[in-house]
């Protein structure tokens, strides 16, 4: 085998895969690109073990009513949810409707930065005023 057949074969295999992954999460995909999210792909990563939820909300923290459905029902069972903004610039603030559903907040990070964050701050806590705390602090 030449090194020509080993990279069309590497090639091959990369796209069959993200032709795989594009199919199998075309739902979760189009939700990210739309404002009519139904909170689908929340419930599946939560249902796949995730311990937290980064939210790309529009500016200033306002997700979808089904979204906002999705995020308090795994926010009751104990997954930890941030709210950012997917806004090219503005801050998501503690908002009382935001900080009495237990939901930490993003300031001015955005999703990306926020997901790091919480990453992070998974490795010392799960508990949300903690969590907040840091958020607040960097």
């Amino acid at each position: 085998m030449t090194e020509h057949d080993t990279l069309t074969r590497d090639w091959r295999h990369d796209w069959l895969l993200m032709k795989a992954l594009h199919d199998a999460f075309r739902r979760d995909l189009d939700q990210l690109l739309t404002t009519t999210a139904d909170g689908a792909a929340i419930r599946a990563y939560v249902a796949a073990g995730a311990r937290a939820i980064v939210s790309a909300a529009l500016a200033p923290g306002v997700t979808t009513p089904a979204e906002g459905d999705a995020l308090d029902e795994v926010r009751r069972a104990g997954v930890l949810v941030v709210v950012s903004s997917r806004a090219g610039s503005g801050r998501v603030l503690p908002r009382a409707s935001l900080v009495k559903r237990g939901f930490v907040v993003a300031d001015n990070l955005n999703p990306q930065k926020a997901r790091v964050l919480t990453m992070v701050a998974l490795t010392r806590t799960d508990d949300p005023a903690e969590v907040q705390r840091m958020f607040d602090e960097y």
